[in-house]
């Protein structure tokens, strides 16, 4: 919702208007990264660690 009301102020239309792979992705990445913490697919999760590095704080 606020992404929404930034993009009105920015006065630019969002990204997955033009691009609906974008509009796909990104609730499959959130998707993904909520099983990975609900402990799911843990062997995938390691192998993204291993290959791409973990995240960073």
């Amino acid at each position: 919702m606020f992404q929404f009301i930034g993009h009105y102020f920015e006065g630019r239309k969002p990204a997955f208007v033009d691009d609906l792979v974008g509009l796909i992705i990104g609730p499959l990445f959130v998707l993904a990264e909520a099983l990975f913490l609900l402990g799911y697919y843990q062997s995938l999760a390691d192998y993204i660690d291993q290959h791409a590095g973990p995240v960073q704080p």
